[in-house]
């Protein structure tokens, strides 16, 4: 018996089964995400988080978690900002906050004042606020905030959403964050719900014909396996009152822990 006779010209047709796994196909994938290295999302001056946790690229799923109260709201707001400051398309999905209160935290760095409540409760002069207001929009003309309703927490309205922060944003591949991501469906316990968020945040991330991809931070109650993140952040409060960010999960970088001091009412995050 012989075997096939491979040595003769003859070519024959894969299977339709291969279409997108030859070396090819893979090669076309690892040059769009090399060059997608051009596109990387700025942290906010943490060059020690930065160097250790590697560049924030399109198709990058990351994950900020820690104890209630920890600050891992403060933590993506400034992420938000960072990006936004950068002229990256930014959308922030609030779960948990209005569009007003998200505005107030954003804000209070540039009003001087201690706590978010104090412009939310009408104690800052109106056009001290509204000239904050006219500075942050034009220092990030693409920061968008979304408050979806319960019944707009879906994976169509998200891409929607997502989709036209890109368009806005110059078709720039964006930065979304989901803050908290355990509140985005009312039952949160059920796997199901979890594999279908995790699904949809998949597939925005993902970059391809068509859709430069996203860098998507989900942060608060994130199971430990939950959403097969590349990169986990945990928080959680030092003893001096500041915050240490344990790098616990990289794909693209190295682990270890970064020290930070932490002013949340005043919405202030800095290395150490």
């Amino acid at each position: 018996m012989t075997g096939p006779d491979l040595g003769r010209g003859t070519r024959t047709r894969p299977s339709p089964l291969l279409a997108g796994s030859t070396i090819a196909d893979a090669l076309k994938l690892l040059l769009s995400v090399s060059a997608q290295r051009g596109h990387a999302l700025s942290w906010p001056g943490w060059p020690r988080l930065a160097a250790l946790a590697g560049p924030l690229l399109p198709g990058r799923l990351v994950a900020v978690t820690g104890p209630p109260g920890v600050g891992t709201t403060a933590f993506v707001l400034a992420l938000a900002e960072g990006a936004a400051l950068d002229r990256a398309p930014v959308l922030v999905v609030s779960l948990s906050l209005d569009v007003e209160e998200v505005l107030a935290r954003l804000l209070v760095p540039r009003l001087g004042n201690p706590s978010h409540a104090l412009v939310l409760l009408g104690d800052v002069p109106a056009a001290q606020v509204s000239e904050a207001a006219e500075a942050l929009a034009r220092d990030c003309p693409a920061l968008f905030v979304w408050a979806p309703g319960v019944d707009e927490r879906t994976g169509v309205a998200l891409s929607e959403r997502v989709r036209a922060v890109s368009q806005a944003g110059g078709d720039r591949a964006p930065l979304v964050i989901v803050d908290p991501v355990q509140s985005w469906e009312s039952d949160s316990s059920d796997a199901h719900s979890w594999t279908r968020l995790r699904e949809s945040l998949r597939q925005l991330a993902r970059p391809r014909d068509g859709w430069p991809g996203a860098c998507v931070v989900v942060a608060g109650q994130v199971p430990e396996s939950g959403l097969d993140e590349g990169l986990r952040l945990v928080l959680r409060p030092s003893l001096d009152s500041g915050l240490t960010v344990d790098v616990t999960r990289n794909r693209l970088g190295g682990r270890g822990s970064v020290s930070f001091g932490l002013a949340p009412a005043a919405g202030r995050l800095w290395e150490e």
